[in-house]
């Protein structure tokens, strides 16, 4: 059975999203804002899900109905059969993203079709299954406009980006499809050296040496929420499983990692050993400058520490005279103007290193301060235009 299927993304990752979903056998590929959608059997959704290293979620659309009224919503969701969907012993949750004029709250639209579907297995099974917000089994996304509601399944449960390698460890992590997207975006073939000197808590070389190995990014996942679904075979599953990890490869390409962080340099080999790279990926805790690189050419990417300009807030409830707000706005501006300086010598210092110590490399940036690139140094040769999470961020090419 062919299915429509989306993948959602993050901005910027939309074509390389599509280059992938072509390779595992998806058909009618379309790229929207943030998404990609396209046909497949069980097999392709599957590989999805295991395979695609820039998608967020892998969704697939259940029924789709027009709008002229709020009545119209209600009587759609009435009128489809959710039994078929799934049991009674299972548990649901309902999303909603809701664009219309016919209502505004989304949260009470959310409970009023969580009644509905109960009250209908309550009609036909004379049961009503649980409304699970935290754990459940089936996930519905219900995307509403003006004129047309779509309903769909999530077949992945957890994001995607969620990978096996992942903990909470107080930094604040580089997203992985954001990170894979990066690297696919340079190009790179694994068929030469990596390098992050600034890996924070190693998302890059994570990344970088799954592809390198041909390791699939979600294949170690044991929780998929398609496997909940009526319609789940495990035989086919399991065989992609084996096809996919006797395909996965040892390279004898040199991946290397380092932080001036000796907790971040921790964290980064504890995500390595999950991943089994930690032979693969040589670490250093070291200042960039002290880096000391493998001699062959090959790749540079880093992400450097994001700079936020301080802004004037007021605590609850105070109130100050006007004399008094405009010292306390020279104060904030004379120490962005002072963290500016360093900003942009330290954005100087990085062009320098990477000038000396990196001059056989493909150097790549992502930041969400491009107004320090000129204190590079180097020459812009490629922009591409991303967000680390809700920072608008610019990925660069540049050559010294």
């Amino acid at each position: 059975m062919i299915h429509k299927l989306k993948a959602n993304t993050l901005f910027g990752l939309e074509n390389i999203l599509a280059k992938e979903i072509e390779s595992i056998g998806g058909k009618d590929i379309k790229i929207g804002l943030r998404h990609v959608s396209f046909t497949g059997d069980n097999e392709v959704l599957y590989r999805a899900n295991i395979q695609l290293r820039t998608a967020l979620n892998i969704l697939k659309e259940i029924t789709k109905f027009e709008l002229n009224s709020k009545s119209d919503l209600y009587e759609g969701i009435k009128s489809f059969d959710w039994t078929k969907i799934f049991k009674i012993t299972q548990s649901f949750s309902i999303k909603t993203e809701v664009s219309t004029r016919f209502m505004k709250n989304m949260d009470d639209i959310a409970l009023d079709i969580r009644e509905d579907i109960t009250r209908q297995f309550k009609a036909k099974l004379g049961q009503r299954p649980n409304g699970e917000k935290f754990d459940p089994n089936i996930i519905f996304f219900i995307k509403i406009t003006d004129d047309i509601c779509e309903i769909y399944l999530n077949s992945s449960g957890k994001d995607l980006n969620k990978r096996i390698y992942f903990e909470e460890s107080g930094f604040d992590p580089l997203n992985s499809v954001l990170a894979a997207g990066i690297i696919l975006h340079t190009n790179w073939k694994a068929d030469t050296n990596f390098v992050d000197p600034m890996c924070g808590s190693g998302t890059l070389l994570a990344e970088a040496g799954m592809i390198a190995r041909n390791i699939m990014p979600n294949i170690q996942r044991a929780n998929f929420a398609f496997k909940q679904w009526k319609t789940y075979d495990a035989n086919l599953f399991n065989k992609i499983i084996d096809e996919l990890k006797s395909k996965e490869i040892q390279s004898p390409i040199k991946i290397e990692g380092g932080d001036k962080s000796e907790r971040a340099v921790k964290v980064t080999r504890r995500a390595l050993n999950r991943l089994g790279l930690s032979r693969v990926v040589k670490l250093q805790e070291c200042e960039i400058q002290e880096f000391e690189p493998t001699k062959e050419p090959g790749i540079l990417i880093i992400n450097p520490p994001h700079f936020t300009k301080l802004k004037l807030v007021l605590q609850e409830g105070e109130e100050l005279e006007p004399e008094e707000l405009d010292a306390k706005q020279k104060h904030i501006d004379k120490e962005n103007d002072a963290k500016f300086e360093d900003e942009s010598e330290f954005y100087k210092m990085i062009g320098e290193t990477l000038k000396n110590n990196f001059k056989q490399y493909d150097c790549w940036i992502l930041s969400g301060n491009p107004e320090y690139f000129y204190n590079l140094g180097g020459e812009i040769t490629k922009s591409i235009q991303l967000f680390n999470t809700s920072i608008e961020s610019e990925l660069i090419n540049v050559k010294f």
